[in-house]
């Protein structure tokens, strides 16, 4: 290149002095340090022959790696999130390990000011001897018809208990019947078929092999006849396991539910009050043969003595707030491209998805009510015109209720955990089978830039009001999982920004100096965004060329996805006041924004745009630097 610079150096001298075509004889005498030796080619326009490129994919401009981590993720055949084959969307779902999530309610035990009650009847058996019966009289019989009155009642109940149908409970309960050891009758015989009998909402069992518990539930019979001496009586242990309050009379209520503090929890100032009555009923016996000889009639002091121990509750049916310690762990985007990561980017997705996925081990009905936050990479809740974007579900935050399915069980011993899956979207509907369709007007601004992580706070289950069984004191496990699909299919409001640098131009244009040049193309657009170009010159060190003005003309219009639409766009570079003598390039910015002809449409990665007819033409020539 240097000897052809210098020989053309030495015939534009020839010229210029001469006039004429002579040959010059001294080689080493060299005048251009003495005259300006530039060289303007070219006239008014000098234009490159027209080229074209391939056409371009998506799969091509997003690069995408085959990594599975990555939250841009191209959809395979078969796609479960109901997206054809090619379909980017974003994709990324937590880990479910960080923290651990709960129901429980709190034991409930009642205890009893008056542990012991004791009922008495005066019963007066006659000397057969004085109707001439003699002793052979196999026996004398009264009837015991006595009613025992205890409270049950707690101050302190747990205000998490809101109203009970049943429970089941432990009561031991230890019923003595004797007689007044004054009388001078050393045995009586309590009679087959001898009753006690609890309240009709009372189910007990009876822990004596003499008693029997009848079809009722809740009465004690003497299977035979039953000895009672005056020195140890007859005993009978029993247990209350369940009270059924669809029996309880109507004026009465076995509880008051306690208040509820202003964070949600609740004071143990609930009251569970029962008013319980027990009726032994049946005939006794004394033997002729034991009869006092000497006695007209002997009057036996019987006694009934009950002695309750405290009670635990631990089943009951009802409705209940248990203590809900319900989290769900942050999603981390990994990898976003650059594009979607732009400042100047929103990308209004049409329609993002969120899969929340409980399962649920408690037999507990549940609405979730949260608020969602996405994060920048310092940790900072991210901003749409100007203000923090937090997205609140959920009844309490005035969207559609998220409610989740209770664990079923028909004992309340085995629990079968059911997982419910809400998907919560902008515009409704379900993608995936079996899931609930959620609302979320406003879910689009949650990725309207794609944040570092997407942070969910303020979990507050309430339990629904359908009557549940659950075990007081246990702890039921729930599991969580939080999962975003957004398909990139953009929403009107689409301001989609993509930044590529073209450099290395400054070998190539070293020692030329241009005043002016366009870039001519057509587009050819298969992608559904209209896209705007724009370009700022640089130099080698990639800064920006200020003397050097950028003018760019036309737009590419957007497609619908399938068709292909064209037009045709120019570029113009201006040198003011002077020439281009650093440009090594140029930093190209697409701008892509939805029109409402293409929101909504998917983003696939075998649309296509392509450029041809590409023709680069310098304004006034080439202007080449011979000194």
């Amino acid at each position: 290149m240097k000897a052809r610079l210098k020989t053309m150096r030495w015939a534009g001298f020839c010229l210029l002095a001469t006039g004429t075509m002579v040959a010059c004889v001294d080689d080493e005498y060299d005048l251009s340090k003495d005259i300006d030796m530039t060289v303007t080619v070219g006239g008014t326009n000098l234009v490159i022959p027209a080229s074209s490129t391939e056409p371009i994919t998506l799969k091509k401009i997003f690069d995408l790696g085959d990594d599975e981590d990555q939250a841009l993720k191209t959809a395979k055949a078969g796609n479960e999130f109901g997206l054809l084959e090619g379909d980017y969307y974003l994709h990324e779902k937590s880990e479910g390990t960080e923290n651990s999530s709960s129901i429980t309610v709190d034991p409930v035990t009642v205890d009893f000011e008056e542990k012991d009650h004791q009922t008495d009847q005066m019963l007066e058996f006659l000397n057969p001897n004085s109707f001439g019966l003699g002793i052979n009289v196999p026996d004398l019989r009264q009837v015991v018809n006595l009613w025992s009155h205890f409270e049950l009642k707690q101050d302190e109940v747990t205000g998490q208990l809101r109203r009970l149908d049943w429970l089941e409970l432990d009561i031991p309960m230890t019923l003595k019947l004797s007689f007044d050891e004054e009388t001078t009758v050393a045995q009586l015989y309590i009679q087959e078929g001898f009753s006690i009998t609890f309240p009709e909402y009372i189910t007990i069992v009876s822990e004596s092999d003499d008693w029997k518990v009848t079809e009722e539930g809740n009465k004690v019979e003497a299977r035979k006849e039953i000895p009672c001496s005056k020195t140890k009586g007859a005993e009978l242990k029993v247990r209350i396991v369940k009270v059924d309050f669809e029996k309880f009379p109507q004026n009465e209520k076995p509880l008051t539910p306690g208040t509820q503090n202003p964070d949600g929890t609740y004071k143990d100032d609930g009251r569970f009050y029962v008013d319980m009555r027990i009726h032994a009923n049946g005939d006794m016996a004394l033997y002729g043969k034991d009869f006092p000889v000497s006695d007209p009639s002997v009057k036996v002091h019987v006694y009934v003595n009950a002695h309750m121990e405290t009670a635990s509750l631990y089943k009951v049916k009802g409705q209940v707030d248990p203590n809900f310690n319900v989290n769900i762990d942050p999603v981390d985007f990994v990898d976003i491209p650059d594009f979607l990561n732009d400042p100047e980017t929103n990308i209004d997705l049409s329609n993002p998805r969120i899969f929340l996925t409980i399962t649920n081990g408690a037999p507990v009905e549940m609405g979730i009510n949260a608020i969602l936050k996405p994060l920048d990479e310092n940790g900072n809740v991210m901003k749409k015109n100007g203000k923090d974007v937090v997205i609140a579900i959920g009844k309490e935050n005035g969207t559609e209720e998220l409610l989740i399915d209770a664990a079923t069980t028909s004992t309340g011993d085995a629990y079968t955990s059911k997982t419910t899956v809400l998907e919560l979207s902008r515009t409704g509907g379900v993608t995936r089978e079996g899931a609930k369709a959620i609302k979320i007007d406003n879910l689009s601004d949650l990725v309207a830039r794609v944040p570092a992580k997407i942070k969910v706070e303020d979990v507050k289950p309430v339990a629904g009001d359908k009557p549940i069984i659950l075990k007081l004191g246990k702890t039921y496990d729930v599991n969580t999982e939080y999962e975003i699909v957004a398909p990139l299919a953009f929403g009107e409001d689409l301001n989609f920004v993509y930044r590529d640098t073209l450099n290395g131009w400054q070998e190539d244009l070293d020692g030329f100096e241009l005043s002016c040049v366009e870039v001519e193309l057509t587009a050819y657009n298969q992608i559904p965004m209209q896209m705007t170009l724009g370009a700022v010159p640089l130099d080698a060190e990639g800064n920006e060329l200020a003397d050097v003005k950028v003018a760019v003309t036309g737009n590419i219009p957007a497609s619908n996805g399938q068709e292909v639409k064209e037009n045709t766009l120019k570029i113009t570079l201006t040198a003011v006041g002077g020439t281009i003598r650093e440009l090594d390039g140029l930093q190209l910015m697409v701008v892509g924004k939805s029109t409402a002809e293409s929101a909504g449409k998917a983003i696939n990665e075998n649309q296509t745009l392509q450029l041809k007819g590409v023709k680069l033409r310098i304004k006034d020539g080439i202007t080449l630097d011979l000194n």
